[in-house]
């Protein structure tokens, strides 16, 4: 069986805005039966439907994933394909496939999970439709749903990064964002099927992605925007994921440290990654994994820079109010 036999259509809406819209918004969903109708509705109810299409593509689920997405497209007017594995090939498999099954100008990757902010997609969508040829992406705000409440970005953090194209990229090669969200920035179509971003299947599908784009984009004389006033994603955090198993986050930096970032910002970068999961491990009083990853930090980059960061940001963010040390 060859890799393309791996997908079956199970259904396909057709109409005459289905070939040439705006947005293709692509959902990859995996056992999300709990959550896919109310993320599906949430685009559905957009008063643009005639630009969008939808493509989900579900990675083989066990549950009623794909018949509920069925029904809750079916009874829409919007533009919609449903396709599913015939086996397991994991998040970035999906991410890779929908560069070559959009139709759209631009491709927004929305979480089977996650629902979107329909105002802020309206908002979005208007911004796309005037959008200049020399725009790669745009990046809106998120806002957390769940256990956890109020915005995902920090906006200072973010303006800043978005300052200008190269800035962007050589934060991005320093420093992990956390999070910096697949999920609320659409990319130009063109733009990902020339870089390619998940090509390596890396354990990390954002940080890759992100830093891959604003080189390329740098290479070639093309901008990055950020809109901190359009909220684009409401944001589920799940506490088996990568981000909260520190292990497993130090492994998936470091992979991106070693294969993606540069080999000039290479050394920061590692340093950087150690010291902030050290802060991590002093919140969550693991004290003998903090001081390891301490001494690493600096090991990586013996430097008075490395000595004070950790001190550094830990002062900051308790000035600033907020005990979660590590984000």
């Amino acid at each position: 069986m060859t890799d393309d036999e791996l997908v079956e259509m199970i259904f396909e809406s057709t109409s005459k805005n289905a070939h040439d819209p705006l947005v293709s918004i692509c959902i990859p969903s995996y056992n999300h039966e709990s959550y896919i109708t109310d993320g599906l509705r949430s685009i559905i109810a957009s008063n643009n439907n005639a630009c969008i299409e939808v493509i989900l593509l579900d990675d083989n689920s066990q549950d009623r994933t794909v018949s509920l997405s069925r029904e809750a497209l079916e009874n829409s007017n919007i533009n919609f394909r449903i396709l599913k594995k015939t086996r397991n090939k994991g998040l970035t498999d999906s991410l890779r496939r929908f560069q070559n099954l959009a139709r759209g100008k631009f491709i927004i990757n929305i979480a089977s999970d996650d629902c979107i902010d329909t105002a802020g997609l309206d908002a979005l969508i208007a911004v796309l439709a005037v959008a200049e040829d020399d725009v790669a992406m745009l990046t809106c705000q998120s806002e957390f749903i769940g256990d956890r409440s109020g915005p995902v970005y920090d906006d200072d953090h973010l303006a800043a990064l978005y300052a200008s194209t190269r800035q962007l990229y050589e934060a991005l090669s320093v420093e992990y964002p956390k999070p910096l969200l697949l999920q609320s920035t659409a990319f130009r179509t063109s733009v990902l099927r020339a870089v390619d971003p998940w090509r390596d299947a890396l354990l990390l599908d954002d940080w890759p992605t992100f830093l891959q784009i604003a080189k390329f984009s740098l290479d070639n004389d093309l901008r990055t925007v950020y809109f901190r006033d359009i909220v684009l994603c409401k944001y589920r955090i799940h506490s088996g994921g990568i981000h909260n198993i520190i292990s497993r986050q130090l492994a998936a930096c470091l992979e991106v440290s070693d294969r993606i970032v540069s080999t000039e910002f290479r050394r920061i970068s590692r340093s950087n990654i150690y010291s902030d999961l050290s802060i991590v491990c002093l919140v969550e009083r693991k004290y003998g994994m903090f001081l390891s990853l301490y001494i690493r930090s600096i090991l990586a980059d013996p430097s008075l820079r490395a000595i004070l960061r950790l001190p550094s940001r830990v002062v900051r963010r308790l000035l600033r109010g907020r005990g979660d040390l590590g984000n």
